[in-house]
């Protein structure tokens, strides 16, 4: 199976991880000119990082579909369903997990209806496979003992909506909340439940670390190991950022875009070489939705999470300097190289670790579930 596959038995948690920072990125960057470094006069310019196998889902565990309840937690079932018959459809049944069914009302809410034909089943295909993996992983957190108030879900859709998700990486978004959910084939349902399940895995991850490598002797040992290689792989920094490939007219005038946003950087790297302090200038004018209400800040990311003209400018930066603007693939960076703490790197080891856990239970998931599928769809 692939990272792709088992990452989306997660329930879809990197295209929602606003708070943690982890996207998913595009898998070919935007298409552009080859840049420059930027003149006043015109244009100045996450491969994430990385638990036991926990047990599967056991075979026919009983839940029901339905939305989640003020009065339970968000990643447990609704009211009690009849039991089914195992392998015989029913009518309005699309598919079962583990006995549990997924209604074909389901399935076709939130596909619009001007879509007919074949971009109508791959939109079911889609929508079908989505649904199995939010049961699937539901599921398995349920067996787990792993429970997500409610309320907690409920407090971070309201954050999506007035800081919508990440659109390709943390520093594009889309326009609104609404938006994401119409591009994904997404309901508001499916999203309550992705982020019962993306907390519920975190969390569960979390617990394996703490589990493999408690405060102490054997944390202390691991990050004397691997310091270094944290040291050569990533990288703390902040930025001032000016986006291009999310503005309107991109597209229709790439080089305009560019140039403008060009300007812009070397007008905010101008006003910190005048010595006004990088995270005031961040708050005011970078357009990085998820860094700019922390001044700029990104914390410790690998090197090339925004391509190589970013990384070959970070591994030139000593601690505190900052560079002249230079252009991503996404838009225009001014960087500030920050030093690396022991609890930089203890958090990068601890999302590497959690990650390369999390696959394995995804995988898990997947290899253990019994599902059974009745409309012919994404079969």
């Amino acid at each position: 199976m692939t990272t792709k596959r088992a990452l989306f038995w997660g329930g879809i948690g990197l295209l929602l991880a606003v708070w943690s920072g982890l996207v998913l990125w595009p898998e070919k960057a935007p298409s552009r000119p080859a840049s420059s470094e930027p003149s006043e006069a015109s244009e100045p310019g996450r491969k994430p990082p990385r638990t036991q196998s926990a047990p599967p889902v056991p075979e026919g565990t009983p839940a029901a579909a339905g939305p989640a309840s003020p009065d339970v937690p968000a990643n447990e079932p609704g009211p009690d369903e009849a039991p089914a018959q195992p392998g015989k459809p029913e009518p309005g049944i699309a598919a079962r997990v583990n006995g549990e069914p997924i209604y074909g009302a389901d399935v076709a809410a939130g596909i619009d209806r001007e879509r007919y034909g074949l971009m109508m089943q791959d939109a079911r295909r889609t929508r079908l496979d989505r649904l199995i993996s939010l049961v699937g992983t539901r599921q398995y957190l349920r067996a787990a003992k792993v429970e997500v108030p409610a309320a907690e879900v409920a407090a971070q859709v309201e954050e999506l909506k007035r800081n919508p998700p990440a659109a390709g990486c943390s520093c594009c978004r889309y326009g609104s909340l609404q938006e994401f959910l119409s591009a994904n084939l997404m309901t508001m349902k499916d999203l309550e439940v992705a982020i019962g399940n993306n907390i519920g895995m975190e969390r569960h991850g979390d617990a394996l670390w703490n589990e493999a490598y408690p405060p102490g002797g054997k944390r202390d040992d691991l990050l004397a190991r691997e310091r270094a290689r944290i040291g050569r792989e990533y990288v703390v920094f902040s930025h001032v950022f000016f986006n291009t490939v999310q503005q309107p007219d991109f597209q229709a005038d790439p080089d305009t875009v560019r140039a403008e946003a060009g300007r812009k950087a070397a007008t905010a790297w101008k006003r910190l070489q005048k010595g006004e302090d990088f995270a005031g200038v961040a708050r005011e004018v970078s357009e990085d939705a998820f860094s700019k209400p922390k001044g700029g800040s990104l914390g410790c990311m690998p090197a090339d999470a925004f391509g190589a003209s970013v990384e070959e400018v970070l591994r030139k930066l000593k601690p505190g300097e900052v560079a002249r603007p230079v252009e991503s693939p996404w838009g225009w960076h001014v960087l500030r190289r920050d030093a690396m703490s022991d609890q930089d790197v203890l958090e990068a080891l601890q999302t590497e670790f959690r990650n390369k856990r999390l696959q394995e239970v995804c995988e898990s998931i997947e290899k253990s579930a019994k599902v059974e599928r009745f409309d012919g769809v994404g079969q």
